[in-house]
């Protein structure tokens, strides 16, 4: 699992803290957290910083895909997490993003792609379109208010979220 930034998440995870699970305390110290994964029930210690709640789920109505600007940020489900790429080009029903980090170009389809969920300073998930930064709840207003403006839209929708994907969550318990 993993995603890149950071930022991915995915691939059945489970997180404790040092106190949980008889994992001992963390090699590199306090700020640690014990991660298990469900594929294989491997554990390892990460940095807390580099863990994220689950982000929203991206409404399948929405069409959010027909206003991705070529150059902006989207997530491409990979190998079971979600990853930070860059729109490219579209082809049809196809979409070319580039994971930047690893210099690695894919070809998507609508359902593999998913807003690229960013937090604001309070807190509240919210993402960019045509370079535009709103809250998941301010985007669903726009988009379905363009949708009844315009009547049916033979724009690309995002289609429903893949099947049995595990995101990531936290857990808290006493010592």
């Amino acid at each position: 699992g993993g995603g890149e930034g950071g930022g991915g998440e995915g691939g059945g995870v489970r997180v404790g803290s040092s106190g949980q699970g008889g994992g001992g305390d963390p090699p590199g110290g306090s700020g640690q957290v014990l991660i298990e994964y469900d594929v294989d029930g491997s554990q390892e210690w990460v940095e807390a910083a580099n863990l994220r709640p689950e982000p929203p789920p991206t409404a399948s109505e929405l069409p959010w895909l027909s206003r991705l600007a070529k150059g902006e940020l989207a997530e491409l489900w990979y190998e079971g997490g979600w990853w930070e790429v860059i729109l490219q080009a579209r082809a049809g029903s196809k979409f070319q993003v580039l994971a930047a980090r690893y210099n690695k170009i894919h070809s998507a389809t609508a359902a593999e792609l998913r807003p690229w969920w960013q937090r604001d300073e309070a807190g509240a998930w919210c993402y960019t379109l045509q370079r535009k930064t709103r809250t998941a709840e301010q985007w669903r207003a726009a988009l379905l208010a363009s949708q009844s403006r315009c009547g049916e839209l033979s724009l690309v929708a995002h289609p429903p979220p893949l099947p049995a994907s595990v995101y990531l969550y936290s857990t808290t318990g006493s010592k």
